[in-house]
């Protein structure tokens, strides 16, 4: 089973690798990403003011400063009065954009997807009578991957609908189409005879 577990991963995480391909450049999953204007203005602001790669918000405020008074006050009202976001930042690049160690790393990442979802159908199998339901539930388990991230980013950071939604396809259709690989791998084992090896005679 180990052996098939792992075929599953490498085939089912190259079925998701090509599908991210065909949804980021086909479909154009990510076209509610919108430009800013004036682009270079705001780049050169925050090249001057940021120099330190990481995950900024505004308005920000530090969690241990944030009780009930007037830091807490302060913050609500610049909350209310906007504009809030998330900004991730990375001052600089060494790697182009579609660089290949960016490539292998997407790769290894859907390996291991798909790997962990073989692990969890093998342990399902014995109570999925059917190569559609074994699919069904690795539909679910993308499902779940879809759901789980991005509707609490639309919750606290108000991502745009549009983009969450195409983000919770892009999981669910991902392990879908992979299932139809993964699940024709990872089967039920066969059931062990239930007919006993007569014992060899005694000799007189």
């Amino acid at each position: 089973m180990i052996l098939r577990i792992l075929v599953a991963g490498i085939l089912g995480g190259a079925v998701m690798f090509l599908w991210g391909f065909v949804a980021h450049t086909v479909l154009q999953f990510d076209s509610s990403i919108k430009g800013i204007p004036n682009e270079d203005e705001l780049t050169s602001l925050l090249r001057q003011n940021l120099a330190e790669r990481g995950l900024y918000q505004f308005p920000y405020a530090d969690p241990s400063q944030l009780k009930a008074g007037d830091n807490w006050e302060a913050y609500v009202t610049k909350f209310r009065k906007g504009p809030t976001g998330l900004l991730v930042y990375v001052p600089s690049h060494e790697n182009d954009p579609m660089a290949p160690e960016y490539l292998i790393a997407e790769g290894v990442v859907c390996f291991a997807l798909a790997t962990l979802a073989a692990m969890l159908l093998a342990q399902a199998a014995p109570a999925l009578q059917s190569y559609v339901m074994r699919i069904f539930f690795l539909f679910l388990i993308g499902l779940i991957a879809g759901i789980a991230v991005p509707f609490r980013n639309w919750i606290w950071w108000e991502y745009p609908s549009d983009y969450v939604m195409l983000q919770a396809a892009e999981q669910a259709v991902g392990f879908f189409l992979a299932g139809l690989i993964i699940a024709a791998i990872v089967r039920r084992p066969a059931p062990a005879s239930s007919s006993a090896t007569p014992a060899p005679p005694s000799a007189a």
